[in-house]
């Protein structure tokens, strides 16, 4: 497994250090911009949906997207079991995204106390009530991140095996059918059955501790969907033919 493993991680350092790089220097200039001319308005927010993780979850799905075609190719070529395969493709998941994870919190960190801007991750917007002191917060704001970008390459990895097994038509169905799914027919339901919807909205508040302002409880919510995930891939990839 270790072959494997270095193989990954190998391939998606360079990835990873350009992702983060740019990221950093975009921070950097926007901060250093603030600071030199002065301006922080007071109305500056900006919030989770256009702060580091929001990028990097699409940057984890991404990467579960292509960590297995390429990949199980090169192994199966080496003579590496599919279990071994998948667990490092676990492995190497775990670590990226950990490294991920630290450096959305401490480039948050920086770059708000920097610019003065309020610079928030999904974390401080989903979960604005939850006070507790500098390393719990810390600390829980980390596992949240990671928890979420676990989630995000598992669905990425899900979704590729299943293009991967899938027929013709079966490939068309999850390239076209997924995205007007859920940018189309999930939306315009909304419309016609808002009770369901806000039902269920009000479930997810429930259960991913939204509505209490406890964060532990999404953790827990996003890593037993990212399990329900790891487990249903693992028996579709022991069974792919190269």
């Amino acid at each position: 497994m270790k072959k494997s493993l270095k193989y990954q991680l190998h391939d998606f350092k360079t990835s990873l250090l350009v992702y983060l790089s740019i990221y950093l220097t975009v921070a950097i200039v926007i901060g250093a911009f603030f600071i030199w001319t002065g301006s922080k308005p007071e109305s500056a927010n900006l919030n989770g949906s256009n702060s580091m993780d929001f990028s990097s979850t699409i940057f984890t799905f991404i990467m579960g997207l292509a960590i297995f075609k390429e990949h199980f190719w090169m192994v199966a070529q080496n003579g590496i079991s599919r279990k071994t395969f998948f667990k490092s493709c676990m492995y190497c998941m775990l670590i990226i995204n950990f490294i991920l994870a630290i450096a959305t919190v401490v480039f948050t960190l920086f770059f708000t106390q920097m610019s003065g801007l309020d610079w928030s991750t999904m974390f401080g917007v989903l979960y604005s009530k939850f006070d507790q002191n500098i390393i719990i917060t810390f600390i829980v704001h980390t596992i949240f991140i990671f928890s979420a970008y676990n989630l995000c390459f598992l669905s990425g990895y899900f979704v590729t095996i299943l293009f991967y097994k899938a027929s013709k038509i079966g490939k068309v169905i999850i390239a076209a059918g997924l995205p007007v799914l859920f940018f189309f027919i999930l939306p315009l339901s909304y419309g016609f059955i808002p009770k369901f919807w806000n039902a269920v909205f009000n479930f997810l508040f429930h259960i991913t501790g939204m509505e209490s302002g406890n964060p532990l409880y999404g953790i827990i919510t996003i890593s037993v969907i990212a399990v329900v995930l790891g487990i249903g891939s693992y028996p579709l990839a022991k069974r792919v033919e190269i």
